[in-house]
C-alpha cells in the first residue's frame, strides 16, 4: 500500500524553492566546515610548534572530510553524523524524543503564528444542556470553521481549528451529565477542549451556519444502550453433509489473493485484471477495491482510480483506506485543499492509523501549515518512532516553523536511524550541516 514517504521526498525540492537562501551547495558546506576545522587545527599546530606541521594537518583533515562525504550516508550523514560512533546516537535519540513526546506543539519554543490573529474564529458562548437521552455541548462561533474529535480512556478531545477563546470558560452545570470537567487550551491557532468523562459515550457533532456566524453542536449519548434480548429456543442441531458451490465473496477473495501474488511479482497489468474480476463478483469487497485503486495509482492512472474510490466512499463512508487514496488522487490533481478537507473528516477514524497521520501531516506541510503538521508528526512518531522518514518530516516542519534547533535534533534522529533513499539522506546531511553552522 502506498504511504507518505514518496510524498515527503517530492516535497524536498518544493521546500528549497520556497526558501532559496537557506540551502547551500555541497562545496559551500565543505568550505564552511573546513574553516571551522582549520582554526582548531592551526591551534594544535602551534602547540606542536611548526607552521609546516599545521599546514600538513589541515590538508589531512580536509582530505579525510571530503573522503567521508564521498563514501555516502552509510558512513556519514552529509559529513556530520557517522553511523559507526553512535555512542552519541542514544543521546541524539533522547533529545529527539523530547520533541515527539511534547503533549502539544505549544510546548515547543514559541514561534509567531502564521497569518493574522484576526483571521481566527472566536468563541462567543459556551453552554451545556441536558436532554432526555443525551447531553449537548454548544459553542457559538463568530464564523464557521473545521473541527475534529478524539476519544480515549475517559478523555474526549474536541479541537476547533483556526479558533481562539477570547474569555475564560464560564462555569458550566455538569451534574447529571457524563462530563466531569472541561478544560480549554490554545494549541497554536487551534482551540482544544478536553472533556473528562465519567463513562464512555458516543458522539455526534454538527456545525450550523447562520448569518455569517456558526454554532457547533456536540451531542454525547450513552455508548452502551442495551436492547432487549430475545432468548432463542434450544434446538437439537441437525448436520447435513452437502456440497455447495463457493459464494461470490469466496470467488472474489480467490481472485484477490491471486492478484496480490502478481503484485509481489510486479505484474501490475495481470493484477489489475484479477482485481477487476473480484470487484465485478462482489462490489462490496473493500480489499479488492482498495488494491485496484492503489494499482491504478502506481501505474499513473489516477483517472481510473478516482471513480472506484468515490463509489467506495459511498458504500463505506467510514473506510479510512479509501479516504487516504482519494486524498492522494486529489493532491496529484492539484486540489490540495480538497485533499486536506477530505482527510480532516476522518480524523476520529484515522486516529490510530500512522499512515493517515503522516499523510495529513505531509499535506499540511505542503500547504505551509507547519504548526498543524507538527502535531500529526508527533502522533505518528509516538506509534512508530523508528521510522527515519517521519523524523525527516518533523524536521522539515520544525524548520518551516522557524525552530532550527529542534529541526536539527529531528534531522539527527533521522540520520541515526537511517534506511532512507539516497536523495533523502543527502538532503538530511545538507540540512544538518547548514543548521549546525547557523546555530554556532
Amino acid at each position: 500500500m502506498w504511504n507518505a514517504v514518496s510524498l515527503i521526498n517530492d516535497m524536498l525540492k518544493d521546500l528549497d524553492a520556497r526558501r532559496p537562501g537557506r540551502r547551500r551547495s555541497q562545496s559551500e558546506i565543505l568550505t564552511g566546515l573546513g574553516a571551522v576545522r582549520s582554526s582548531r587545527i592551526r591551534a594544535e599546530g602551534l602547540l606542536l610548534s611548526g607552521a609546516r606541521v599545521s599546514f600538513a594537518l589541515l590538508l589531512l583533515a580536509l582530505t579525510i572530510m571530503v573522503w567521508r562525504v564521498q563514501t555516502g550516508p552509510a558512513d556519514m550523514a552529509g559529513g556530520v553524523l557517522r553511523g559507526a560512533d553512535l555512542d552519541s546516537g542514544e543521546l541524539v535519540m533522547a533529545e529527539a524524543m523530547n520533541l515527539r513526546d511534547a503533549t502539544s506543539s505549544a510546548e515547543l519554543p514559541d514561534v509567531a503564528q502564521s497569518g493574522p490573529g484576526a483571521d481566527l474564529a472566536e468563541v462567543q458562548h459556551v453552554a451545556v444542556e441536558r436532554r432526555a437521552n443525551h447531553t449537548r455541548l454548544i459553542l457559538k462561533l463568530s464564523r464557521e470553521t473545521s473541527h475534529y474529535i478524539e476519544q480515549d480512556q475517559g478523555l474526549l478531545l474536541l479541537t476547533v481549528m483556526d479558533t481562539r477563546l477570547v474569555d475564560a470558560l464560564p462555569e458550566l452545570e455538569l451534574n447529571e451529565t457524563p462530563i466531569q470537567a472541561i478544560h480549554a487550551r490554545q494549541v497554536g491557532q487551534d482551540l482544544s477542549l478536553e472533556l473528562d468523562l465519567i463513562r464512555d459515550v458516543k458522539t455526534q457533532s454538527t456545525m450550523l451556519s447562520h448569518n455569517g456566524s456558526a454554532t457547533l453542536v456536540l451531542d454525547l449519548s450513552p455508548a452502551g444502550q442495551s436492547g432487549t434480548s430475545v432468548a432463542k429456543r434450544a434446538r437439537t442441531p441437525v448436520f447435513e453433509k452437502r456440497a455447495h458451490p463457493p459464494s461470490t465473496r469466496e470467488l472474489a477473495n480467490q481472485s484477490y489473493q491471486r492478484a496480490l501474488e502478481l503484485i509481489r511479482q510486479q505484474n501490475e497489468g495481470g493484477a489489475v485484471n484479477l482485481l477487476q474480476e473480484a470487484l465485478a463478483l462482489d462490489p462490496q469487497y473493500h480489499p479488492a477495491r482498495e488494491a485496484l485503486a492503489a494499482a491504478f495509482l502506481r501505474l499513473g492512472q489516477e483517472e481510473a482510480a478516482e471513480p472506484l474510490l468515490v463509489d467506495g466512499l459511498m458504500l463505506a463512508p467510514e473506510h479510512v483506506p479509501f479516504a487516504k487514496l482519494q486524498a492522494r488522487v486529489l493532491a496529484m490533481r492539484g486540489s490540495l485543499s480538497d485533499a486536506v478537507e477530505l482527510l480532516e473528516r476522518f480524523q476520529a477514524a484515522g486516529a490510530e492509523d500512522p499512515e493517515y497521520q503522516a499523510l495529513l501531516a505531509a499535506f499540511y506541510q505542503r500547504q505551509g501549515k507547519h504548526i498543524r503538521a507538527l502535531k500529526h508528526y508527533q502522533l505518528v512518531l509516538r506509534s512508530e518512532s523508528d521510522k527515519a522518514v517521519w523524523w525527516m518530516g518533523l524536521g522539515i516542519s520544525l524548520e518551516g516553523a522557524s525552530r532550527p534547533k529542534q529541526a536539527l535534533a529531528a534531522y539527527r534522529a533521522a540520520a541515526v536511524l537511517g534506511g532512507l533513499g539516497a536523495d533523502s539522506q543527502r538532503y538530511i546531511g545538507e540540512r544538518i550541516a547548514v543548521l549546525q553552522a547557523e546555530l554556532r
